[in-house]
């Protein structure tokens, strides 16, 4: 599988959302860098899936409707909570499906290579976009369901926060400051912990079997002496 930098490309472009975010929320302007940078993640993750016909048909499917949805959404003065919820519910999906793909590729690789690196890391922050998205969808659903822990209950997290708390909760860092408080939340964030945990014992159990193997047989097929 032949990725040609699709997965360098996707995995800088989300590196690059990760540091600008506080700097792209706000005003216009700053929507619009970041929406660019989120069609940016888009394009590139099409590229990703694009080695087979059916991955393509399945990526453009769900990518193409999220990608005009958060343009409509951004351009639209008043959008409505529907408007927001399909946009939200279709990049969950194109990210759970761009990271499967990438997975099977990672864990069907036969040597660790710069493309398999790429990979894993673009998996990882995958991973916390999709959440980030799951958590927005909770909120529009049912308004309230987060909350500052250390200002009340009326104090609701704002949209923005969510990333934030995304990659928090994926890393198991429990600050404390932001908590889950309906039932439907409690639970994605706790699914969200368990499966921040389980990614990276199983990524780096993998790679570093496959580096072990593949130096091993680099050593075997240079006349290395083995102990």
């Amino acid at each position: 599988m032949n990725k040609k930098g699709s997965l360098r490309s996707l995995a800088i472009s989300m590196v690059l959302l990760l540091l600008l975010y506080p700097f792209l929320v706000g005003g216009t302007a700053q929507r619009i860098l970041m929406n660019i940078l989120m069609s940016a993640i888009f394009f590139f993750g099409i590229g990703v899936v694009s080695y087979s016909r059916k991955n393509l048909i399945i990526a453009v499917s769900l990518g193409v409707p999220w990608f005009i949805l958060t343009w409509v959404e951004m351009i639209t003065p008043d959008p409505s909570v529907y408007l927001s919820l399909a946009a939200g519910i279709l990049a969950i999906l194109f990210f759970a499906f761009t990271a499967i793909v990438i997975l099977r590729f990672v864990l069907e690789a036969k040597e660790v290579t710069g493309d398999v690196l790429f990979g894993a890391a673009s998996i990882y922050m995958l991973i916390g976009g999709l959440w980030f998205m799951i958590y927005l969808v909770i909120e529009n659903l049912q308004p309230g369901s987060f909350m500052y822990a250390a200002l009340g209950p009326d104090q609701v997290v704002e949209w923005t926060e969510f990333l934030y708390y995304s990659f928090a909760t994926l890393t198991t860092l429990g600050y404390g400051d932001i908590v889950p408080v309906s039932l439907l939340a409690k639970h994605f964030a706790a699914a969200q912990a368990i499966v921040g945990v389980m990614y990276l014992a199983i990524i780096i159990s993998r790679l570093v079997g496959l580096f072990i193997a593949q130096s091993r047989t680099s050593g075997e097929g240079s006349g290395t002496e083995k102990p």
